[in-house]
């Protein structure tokens, strides 16, 4: 991981985004572009301060990096990563987060905005980023506080099992020096055996790329994902839940009006969504 991009839109949960991304970046050796886009018009509370003899796009940048508050003799957090600002001009800001997202190996944002009530924002930006973006995103819910990612749980059906991604936990769990659950979703269209697909994870090569990590693999019958995954992080110390966007009705579900929607707004957990074709 190289180029991690923070959409920020001045709010808490956008700061609390960009926090988690320095941590991130600290530990792949990352650089940060944080991005602030906007659609030509400003409300009161978000239009910049401009300076004499600044122009818009230059004030906007002046903004974000007195939002950031790198200097933590001022109350901000120190880094020694990266930081780059920018601006765009779109009037469909999440479909522009999802296209610049090509250039990027995550995107982290926060899940509540600013300017919309919670459900409809999440709803409207973060949910459409979450699936169309070309490179994982890290939903980051604005009560979280970042301590490290000591237990992961990736969650997944047969559907949302596949090796490259299984490599990408390895990696991050190499990294932060995890615990990872691996939760499979026994749903009643189901007639395999998780037995089979204990031994999947393992040939899919979880154990070569992170030979020392320790994990657990479970399997929950429940009447629908979101009830089986919320039940299982509510009860365990998780730092971190993974998703796959994989089957689109499956995952359309997760992010409808039900799971993700009530982890957003009921529990500190992060979402990091993966996509698989």
């Amino acid at each position: 991981m190289k180029k991690i991009l923070v959409p920020v839109d001045f709010s808490d949960a956008s700061y609390n985004a960009f926090v988690f991304a320095e941590r991130i970046a600290t530990h792949f050796d990352a650089a940060i572009d944080v991005v602030h886009i906007y659609d030509g018009t400003f409300s009161n509370d978000t239009t910049p301060a401009f300076q004499l003899m600044v122009g818009r796009e230059d004030g906007i940048v002046n903004r974000l990096k007195a939002f950031t508050n790198l200097a933590p003799d001022e109350g901000g957090i120190a880094t020694a990563v990266e930081v780059n600002y920018k601006t765009a001009l779109a009037y469909n800001k999440s479909g522009k987060v999802a296209t610049m997202s090509e250039d990027y190996d995550l995107v982290v944002m926060g899940m509540v905005g600013k300017h919309k009530r919670e459900r409809k924002w999440f709803g409207s930006f973060s949910s459409y980023v979450s699936q169309h973006a070309k490179c994982p995103v890290l939903l980051v819910p604005i009560a979280a506080n970042f301590e490290g990612f000591n237990r992961m749980v990736y969650a997944s059906n047969w559907e949302s099992i596949h090796r490259s991604t299984i490599h990408r936990v390895g990696t991050w769990a190499n990294r932060f020096k995890t615990y990872v659950d691996f939760v499979h979703i026994n749903e009643e269209s189901e007639i395999m055996d998780f037995d089979f697909l204990n031994r999947q994870i393992i040939l899919d090569g979880f154990e070569e790329v992170a030979p020392s990590t320790p994990y657990h693999m479970t399997n929950i019958d429940a009447d629908s994902p979101l009830k089986g995954i919320y039940e299982y992080i509510t009860k365990k110390e998780v730092d971190l839940l993974v998703l796959v966007n994989r089957q689109r009705t499956w995952f359309e579900n997760l992010f409808g009006e039900s799971l993700t929607k009530e982890l957003a707004l009921r529990t500190p957990v992060p979402i990091l969504v993966y996509h698989q074709e």
